[in-house]
């Protein structure tokens, strides 16, 4: 969506859903009357006759992926329910997916359609869930996890952090330590080491490499710290892994 200043308003068609996946930047949604941040993993889903609101961020505009379905067949959610994704990867490959599978023609429409919705709703419900059963995060907290695990690669600075957040860079240590016990430098650390492990399990890329992709500067430190919570140098896991596989 191009970035832009103002909401820009458009309505649903009759008798149709439509869910909006977010798959890449950011912006913000108007939802009954309250303005809703919109970060990768972020999904709208919005009832017939529904009015859509919504603007792009100036730096990186947001995209998504559109799903519509026919109210007449479909359970209808009668507002604009909004989800998040447990998983952003499981979320973008979700999309990838579904964009092949449709522009392709690999299966009959309509099965295709009710796959759709039944995983569509299976996230939404998964989502009510977890809700009701863990601490409620605050939009600043969720949005600031969204932006690292797009962004891990790159150093952290804190200040852009905040800014990105739209708190002050105390606040976002507070809620950092409240709400995931940890510091956003150490949250950060934990993504780099989790992708490290996942492309030393499933790639062949040589670990000097590797450690470079995943966003740390420092080869020692990699090897230490790696070990420090494997109990396993970065060689000894891979052939675990590929012994495992």
């Amino acid at each position: 969506m191009p970035p832009g200043e103002t909401f820009e308003p458009y309505s649903m068609r009759p008798d149709w859903e439509q869910v909006e996946i977010i798959t890449s930047g950011f912006g913000v949604y108007l939802v009954d009357g309250r303005e809703v941040k919109a970060s990768p993993g972020s999904s709208f889903w919005f009832g017939d006759g529904t009015s859509i609101e919504a603007i792009a961020d100036r730096e990186e505009p947001y995209s998504f992926l559109c799903i519509c379905f026919s109210s007449s067949k479909h359970y209808h959610p009668g507002e604009t329910l909004r989800f998040e994704w447990e998983n952003l990867e499981s979320c973008r490959d979700f999309c990838r997916q579904a964009e092949a599978a449709y522009r392709q023609n690999l299966m009959p429409k309509e099965l295709l359609c009710q796959y759709f919705y039944s995983r569509l709703l299976w996230e939404a419900e998964c989502w009510r869930y977890r809700k009701l059963v863990s601490p409620c995060q605050p939009d600043a907290l969720q949005l600031t996890i969204k932006y690292l695990e797009r962004h891990y690669r790159k150093p952290v600075n804190l200040e852009h952090l905040a800014s990105v957040a739209g708190i002050s860079v105390s606040l976002l240590h507070n809620l950092f330590r409240r709400y995931l016990n940890t510091s956003p430098f150490a949250y950060v650390q934990n993504l780099r080491m989790n992708q490290a492990r996942h492309l030393l399990a499933n790639t062949r890329t040589p670990i000097k490499e590797l450690v470079e992709q995943v966003g740390i500067s420092d080869l020692k430190n990699f090897y230490t710290y790696f070990k420090r919570n494997t109990g396993m140098t970065p060689k000894e896991f891979r052939m675990q892994m590929r012994k495992g596989a």
